[in-house]
């Protein structure tokens, strides 16, 4: 019988980290029995397990000095937010790590209103012009810039051939029980000032909610707190190209969570997906789309379909993958022209 091969510990270095999805990220290396070690200024220390560095990333002598031998298998940087910044870290970073993954942002594709669907490839940072004596410095200025400075720090890392870099495009922070942002809680006051005004007027709520999109937690359970109607729309959306479904041109791959449950029930994913949202709440009513009679009629089943308390446990902890959420930045396409909307 072969032994299982042992996984090695990987040197994982995470730059901020200290909100949001950076907290998460380093948990779960820690529980991935990663050696994580968080930079930051010192206004927040890292969960226990993790090294601490402290040293201002915009002092290259600084974060030289702290690093010291330091190297790293991965550098996960969560607050580059200038070229400036990206300068710096190549020349600190070259030869310490063998990937750097910048947190960059959807704005760098800059086509808020754009009408043709915009690709990963309309942005190629070789070819972004980089300006370091703009004033990155001014607060103000990069809050109107940001876009345009993640923009100009994937140019900077992508202007060096041998710097193993990746962008990461994310799209929109929200959520979880320590929701920085406040969005979360923006978008839930809106429906309850709506509910203030209409009272029993307002019947109900919809928005885009599915197995691979579930940002919207916070509005579902109000709805069901003030008794309204909540309407996921696109209610299956993801669900064929995520780990959700299972990647089924793979003969001998693992099923995804809701494949698996629609094995044992002898039904399709999409049905057991329906059927999940509908537990969510008694308040919930899917919009589902289709286009064949059999798949409406494979719909409407869903509401005979019974999941029980473990199954339901199941689905709602299966996850998307990485890779159906966000995209790392290629080289390739040109550049667009600046659009309407400004900022993306």
């Amino acid at each position: 019988m072969r032994k299982a091969r042992e996984v090695k510990a990987r040197e994982v270095l995470v730059i901020g980290g200290s909100r949001y999805f950076g907290k998460r990220l380093i948990a779960r290396l820690l529980a991935a029995g990663d050696r994580v070690t968080v930079l930051n200024r010192g206004s927040s220390a890292p969960p226990p397990g993790a090294v601490h560095l402290v040293a201002d990333r915009d002092d290259e002598k600084s974060l030289t000095a702290v690093l010291g031998s330091r190297t790293f298998d991965a550098v996960v940087d969560q607050v580059c937010y200038t070229p400036r910044q990206a300068s710096i870290a190549r020349r600190v970073f070259a030869g310490r790590t063998r990937r750097y993954v910048l947190t960059s942002t959807v704005e760098v594709y800059e086509y808020e209103d754009s009408i043709a669907p915009v690709r990963e490839t309309d942005v190629d940072p070789a070819a972004v012009p980089v300006d370091l004596e703009l004033p990155w410095e001014e607060t103000e200025f990069l809050d109107t810039h940001y876009g345009e400075g993640k923009r100009q720090a994937e140019a900077v890392f992508a202007a060096d051939p041998g710097f193993p870099f990746t962008a990461v495009r994310v799209a929109h922070v929200l959520g979880g029980d320590d929701d920085f942002t406040g969005r979360a809680e923006h978008y839930a006051s809106r429906i309850r000032a709506a509910h203030r005004v209409l009272g029993d007027r307002l019947v109900s709520v919809q928005n885009r909610y599915s197995p691979a999109v579930r940002d919207s937690e916070a509005e579902l359970r109000l709805c069901a707190e003030l008794g309204l109607a909540f309407l996921p729309w696109s209610p299956l959306g993801g669900i064929s190209r995520s780990s959700l479904d299972g990647p089924s041109q793979v003969a001998d791959a693992r099923p995804g969570a809701f494949r698996a449950v629609a094995r044992a029930h002898g039904v399709s994913p999409q049905r057991v997906a329906l059927a999940w949202l509908l537990a969510r709440s008694p308040g919930v009513i899917p919009i589902p789309g289709a286009s064949r009679p059999e798949t409406i009629r494979d719909s409407a089943a869903a509401a005979d379909l019974v999941l029980d308390a473990q199954e339901l446990e199941l689905l709602n902890d299966a996850a998307v993958p990485v890779e159906t959420v966000c995209r790392s930045a290629r080289r390739s396409g040109p550049r667009p022209r600046r659009g309407p909307g400004g900022r993306a």
